[in-house]
Parts: structure tokens; sequence; C-alpha cells
């Protein structure tokens, strides 16, 4: 095809994307003009002068000869003087469309906005509440149990905080690979990375649990049959967490919720027909869980590629190529989950004379405190879906809005608009605090309920609780700088910020848990949580400085 031609075509095929701003004419010649004008301005927004114009329509294909006898022009600098002019008034005219906007109906939106994501910020923990109904409704759950012996719920819980930490890392790097292609609607590619990396997660499970099961035989961590169900929960936890974690990045949250309920179906029929037991019962959830989540995933992947099997299927990159995309990303899972469990880790592994002598022991009340203050992060934390998109809705508006030469003016934007998310989330985050102690104190009124009554006994459920709050409260400020530093690609801020926080975390609650008592190990988490939110802030300050170059390398 001749260079002729493409513009000829070019012209045929360009469409005016702001034709609203621009005087409709009845001349093909000037609506030519118009709808190439509107290209210009998409293409780098309001001219400076007319020889930027000039040089953007030779970008655009444009000769001498072109302008003669398309759009009757002398020459191309004579058309890029009509052009100019047309561009500045599409500039006038947007500018005129910009201030007619009422104020009110922006407010609406923001509110409409606001609801719409902070509800999908909740669909995070719509499984998890799901299974805390079940718990209350049953007394058990897919994983839980109201009756389990200190013992017993060891063994859960160590299998249960090794599958977040395994498999964290492969889910932060889904969060990169799959949902890449899942944004450009590539699902023939998604499903294939998607089946690459739960291979690689399967494999490092299948790994880790050979290697455990081997170094408990030499050193003796725990009785082996202790050891043995612990790691049944590690295989088919983990297994889970990544087969839903497709249904979260396709924002399937309804099926999510309806999958881990559903599963719940094996386990009642276990504990009310058979004397298998609980861990039985759990099993069998857990591994129809599994199936229902893949088969899910599966047809869905199915549908979508068969509706646009036009689409070339190209191979995936290697995998030295997705290890360099995705290393950082994988880090900052095992950082993230890292965090969230070191506190436990270290306050049940703080030894005395009342518990038996192994290398971790549930502790009740203290994980009761926790998981507490857990339902009050969580309300916080779904503010940051809300934040991360009006963050992301804004960045291209704002910068086709503003020259070139107004960049501190677009830094400035992003730094009122950064302060107002910290102070809107400071704000939710104490609400949350409030709404999460009252509401779960209103239980008390049911203390003829024995398990009601085991739940306000110990004081240090109390003690917990409360620095806990505190600690969300300073993680989830850590989480929302993190969260802008992952937006742009600017990992390394986000896992400097959380590894030091983590470090923290781990020694403080050493020292304090050995020099008193087990529950001063959640003082570690305080710690960590304030490092963290600082050292994070001091990044996103000069990520906010210079927000105009971290956007240009971003992409």
């Amino acid at each position: 095809m001749t260079t002729r031609e493409t513009t000829k075509n070019y012209n045929k095929e360009i469409t005016l994307k702001t034709s609203d701003t621009i005087e409709p004419v009845e001349n093909d010649l000037q609506q030519k003009k118009n709808k190439l004008a509107a290209s210009v301005t998409d293409t780098i927004n309001t001219p400076m002068d007319k020889w930027a114009v000039c040089a953007t329509l030779e970008s655009l294909g444009l000769r001498d000869t072109d302008a003669q006898q398309d759009f009757d022009a002398h020459d191309l600098f004579d058309l890029s003087d009509e052009i100019y002019e047309l561009c500045l008034l599409n500039a006038d005219s947007r500018k005129q469309a910009d201030n007619n906007e009422h104020k009110p109906d922006n407010v609406f939106k923001l509110i409409k906005s606001f609801v719409k994501y902070y509800t999908r910020g909740l669909s995070f923990i719509a499984p998890i509440l799901g299974q805390i109904g079940l718990l209350f409704l049953l007394r058990y759950s897919l994983w839980a149990y109201i009756e389990f012996t200190e013992r017993q719920a060891t063994v859960v819980a160590v299998g249960t905080i090794l599958s977040f930490f395994v498999t964290g890392g492969f889910i932060q790097a889904a969060g990169r690979d799959v949902l890449f292609y899942l944004n450009s609607e590539e699902y023939f590619l998604a499903r294939k990375s998607f089946l690459r990396l739960f291979k690689y997660n399967t494999w490092a499970v299948i790994g880790i649990t050979l290697l455990i099961f081997i170094a408990n035989l030499i050193f003796t961590f725990f009785p082996l049959n202790m050891m043995i169900i612990s790691l049944g929960y590690f295989i088919l936890l983990s297994e889970l967490w990544f087969s839903l974690s497709i249904l979260y990045l396709a924002k399937h949250y309804i099926a999510l919720l309806a999958i881990t309920v559903f599963a719940i179906l094996p386990v009642y029929l276990v504990m009310e027909n058979t004397d298998w037991g609980v861990f039985i019962a759990h099993y069998s959830g857990l591994v129809f869980a599994n199936l229902l989540s893949w088969f899910y995933s599966q047809i869905w992947f199915h549908k979508k590629i068969k509706s646009r099997e036009s689409q070339i299927r190209t191979p995936l990159p290697s995998r030295s190529i997705l290890a360099y995309t995705t290393s950082l990303y994988f880090v900052y899972g095992l950082l993230y989950f890292g965090f969230l469990f070191v506190d436990r880790i270290v306050s049940w592994s703080a030894y005395n004379n009342e518990i038996p002598a192994f290398v971790i022991w549930f502790r009740t009340p203290y994980e009761l405190g926790m998981d507490w203050a857990l339902l009050s992060f969580f309300l916080t934390i779904a503010l940051l879906e809300f934040t991360i998109e009006r963050f992301s809705q804004t960045l291209i508006p704002n910068q086709q809005r503003l020259s070139g030469f107004l960049i501190t003016r677009f830094n400035n934007i992003y730094k009122r608009f950064y302060r107002k998310q910290f102070v809107l989330l400071c704000v939710m985050g104490l609400f949350s605090i409030f709404v999460t102690y009252y509401g779960v104190m209103y239980l008390k009124r049911f203390d003829h309920i024995q398990e009601v009554r085991d739940f306000f006994s110990n004081r240090i459920t109390y003690f917990t609780f409360f620095i806990a709050a505190v600690s969300y409260l300073f993680m989830a400020i850590g989480l929302l700088n993190g969260l802008f530093f992952l937006t742009l690609s600017r990992l390394n801020f986000a896992i400097r910020s959380i590894g030091i926080g983590v470090v923290v975390n781990l020694f403080v609650g050493l020292i304090l848990s050995r020099l008193f008592s087990y529950e001063y190990g959640v003082f570690g988490l305080l710690a960590g949580s304030i490092v963290y939110a600082v050292v994070s802030f001091l990044y996103v300050n000069k990520f906010f400085i210079n927000l105009d170059y971290f956007y240009y390398f971003a992409y």
C-alpha cells in the first residue's frame, strides 16, 4: 500500500472523539479538516504552535501533495495554519465545557463512585464473612471448628499460615501477569499464564511439603500425626487460594462467595452422617472447593476464548521474562503475608510451663483478639479500592488537560489528592475500630452461650485487640502508600517499606515476648506497622514530588 493510499484510508477511518466541541458544518472539506484537527489534539493535546502541528501531520503520513489534493491547501505549512486554529478552537470549547460542569453533579458522581468501589473492596472479605456465618450456624466452616482443642487448632493454624505465606508470592505474580492479559482481553494468554503459575505454585507447595516432612522426621517439631494433618491443610488451602485468585482478578465476587459457601456441603455430610472426624470433613470440603473453583474458572476461560476466536494465539514470553517481570511482585506477596503473621509465630512460639514443649502452640486468647482486630482492618482497607481507582481514572485526563510545561501543577494536584485520601483513610480506620469494638461487644449479651462467655473471659483478648487494631490502622497507611507504588511500577519503594517493617515486627516481638509474656509479641506488629507507615510515607513524598517522571516511565 502506498503512502497516498495510507493517508486516504486514515482520513476515512479517523473518528472525532471531541466532535461535540467543534461547530458542525455541512462542507465535506471542512469536516475532514475538523477530523484532522481532532486527531492532532488527540495525539499531542493542544499544540504549542503551527510548527508542532506540521510535525504531527508529517508523523501521520501527510505530504504537500496530500495537503493540496485532499485538503485544498497550498502545502503542508498552509494546512498547518488552518489546523492550528481549529485545535485552539477545540481547546477553548473543552475549557468552556469544563467550566460549565456543575459542582453538585460532581459531588453526586463522587459519592456514587465511592459506594461502588468501597463495596467492591468489601467483596474481598465476603468469603471470610461467609465462613464466619457458617461457623455460627453450624459450629464449623470450611477449615475452622468451634470445638477445636488447642492442639487441633495448632495443627490447622500452622497449615493455614504456611499456605498464605507460600502462595502469596504466586498470587501477587498472577496479579501482575494474568491481570495484564485480562485487561487486554487476551484470554487465551491469560489462561496460559494462569495455568503456568498454577503449576509453579503446585510444585512449590509439593517441594516445601517434602522439606518440612523430612525436617520434622529429623528434628521432631511436632508428633508425626500432627505434622501430617497440618501439611494436609497446607496443601489443600494453598491450592484453593491460588484457584480462587483468578475469580478475584476477573471480578467474579459473587462466584467467589458462592463457591466458598457451597463447598460446606461435603463438610456437613461428613460431620452429620459419619464418625470420620472434623479433619476428614474439612479435607473433603477443601477438595470440593478446589474442584468447583477450577471448573468454574476453566469454563469461564473457555467461553471468553471462544468468543474471541479471531485472536492470534501467540506463545507466552519465556520463563526468564516471566521471572524478570514478576519477581518483585512475588517478593512483595511474601513480605505482605509475612508481615500479617509474623507476630503470631513469635507469640505462639514463646514457651512457658503451661504448654507442651512444641516449637509453636496456638494461643486462643491471643488469636481471638487478632481476629477481632482484623475485622476493623478489612473495613479500612476496603477504601483502598476507591482510592486507587480514582487515582488511575484521573491520571490520563489530567495529563491531557495540562500542558507539558505545567509539571509542578500536575504533581500538586496529586499531592492534594493524596492528603485527602490519607485523611479519609485515617477517619475510616478510627470509625472501623469503633464499629468493630462495639459491634462485637454487643454479642456479650448472649453470655448464656458458652462460646460467647469464653470469648470475653480473658483480658489478653481485649489487650491484643486494642494494640492490633491500632497496628492495622498504621499498616493500612503503609498499604495505601504501597498501592500508589504498585500502580506506577515502583515496586522497590513498596518492598523496602514493608521489608523494613517485617524486620522490626520480628525483632521487637521476639524481644518483648521473651522478656515479659507471649501476648507482648503484638507490640512487634505495632512497631513494625508504625515503621512501615513512616518509611512508606517518606517514599510517597518523593513519589508525588516526581510523579510526572514515575508516570512517564511506568508504561
